[in-house]
């Protein structure tokens, strides 16, 4: 019960952020405090609100959430910098390799 709750606060927090249709949504640690059922229901969610041309920004310290999601670019931050870019691939590669590679 409580990760069916932990998905509806996520929810109802995306939902009040972008109730009023920005075309730019940043989300902080959407992906936090919920397990794996819970993020394929929270990617799906803004997978469906992409598809209304809204540019979503999240930011995260897991990549978790991104293995559910096909982003358009991946951008990698260390130390203030831009370590690495790209697309879906880098996510995956990612998810397969950790951060380590990165320098």
């Amino acid at each position: 019960m409580t990760d069916f709750l932990a998905v509806k606060k996520k929810k109802m927090e995306i939902l009040q952020a972008a109730i009023m249709e920005p075309a730019f949504l940043m989300l902080d640690e959407i992906d936090t405090g919920v397990d794996v059922d819970a993020l394929k229901t929270i990617a799906h969610f803004l997978s469906d609100m992409k598809q209304d041309n809204r540019t979503i920004v999240i930011i995260t310290h897991y990549n978790r959430i991104l293995k559910y999601l096909q982003p358009d670019e991946v951008i990698v931050i260390k130390d203030g910098t831009i370590a690495s870019r790209g697309s879906h691939e880098l996510a995956q590669k990612i998810e397969a390799e950790g951060y380590g590679w990165i320098e």
